[in-house]
């Protein structure tokens, strides 16, 4: 990323989606767009960066995150571990 990119908040959301309670015109104009979501009814509960050498080698920087979900879906979403590779210049 570099510095003064505009992430959206709190106008446009995910992979495009405009905020109803905050109305904006062109609100997604602009947004740099996520790398990798996190679903529907997911939060990140938390992230690290790996810098190890005990899994293999691909897995070097990449960042892991543990999910949590709803409880209370027919179609569970979330409560595990997801892993965002890198992109250019990682």
């Amino acid at each position: 990323t570099k510095v003064g990119l505009n992430f959206g908040f709190p106008y446009c959301h995910a992979q495009g989606i405009v905020d109803r309670d905050f109305p904006k015109a062109n609100a997604c104009a602009g947004v740099t767009q996520p790398v990798q979501t996190m679903g529907p009814h997911a939060a990140a509960m938390g992230v690290h960066f790996y810098t190890g050498d005990m899994f293999p080698a691909e897995y070097r920087n990449a960042l892991f995150v543990a999910r949590k979900g709803s409880w209370n879906r027919t179609q569970k979403y979330g409560y595990d571990v997801v892993v965002v590779m890198g992109g250019e210049g990682t």
